[in-house]
């Protein structure tokens, strides 16, 4: 479930509790949802293992909406940057979930970024024990 979520943030419209419908309509789902640059679920300890997006309208221009490769993004830093930065964690500021910045996708095997520029409050350093548990989350 979205457990790190105010039940305000669910929208009538949604089938199931595992469902975030967003929308920039209210009648259609929750809006103003994620403005910053951000990976989707740093409010919960485990992270998503799916997001599917479903464009119901779609503008002709714009839109807003924009994907990174963030794995792409971490190989293209600096080599200490690289080093400096899989030594932090990101704290979630509104469900207080803690997530390691460089994570290791299960799958691909590459090193990825994960922050929620808008819900991201301390940040903390991590012993090696704790990057190489992280990294396998």
């Amino acid at each position: 479930t979205l457990a790190g979520l105010p039940p305000s943030a669910r929208h009538a419209a949604a089938t199931h509790c595992d469902i975030l419908r967003l929308s920039n309509r209210e009648e259609h789902g929750v809006v103003r949802v994620g403005p910053q640059w951000h990976a989707d679920g740093s409010f919960e300890r485990r992270v998503f293992s799916h997001v599917l997006f479903h464009a119901q309208a779609v503008p002709r221009v714009g839109g807003g909406t924009e994907m990174s490769h963030l794995a792409a993004a971490f190989d293209a830093l600096p080599a200490a940057q690289r080093e400096a930065w899989s030594r932090l964690a990101t704290v979630n500021a509104y469900s207080g979930a803690v997530h390691p910045l460089v994570h290791l996708h299960p799958r691909t095997g590459h090193r990825t970024l994960f922050v929620h520029l808008g819900q991201t409050g301390p940040r903390e350093k991590r012993e090696k024990k704790e990057r190489e548990k992280g990294a396998r989350a």
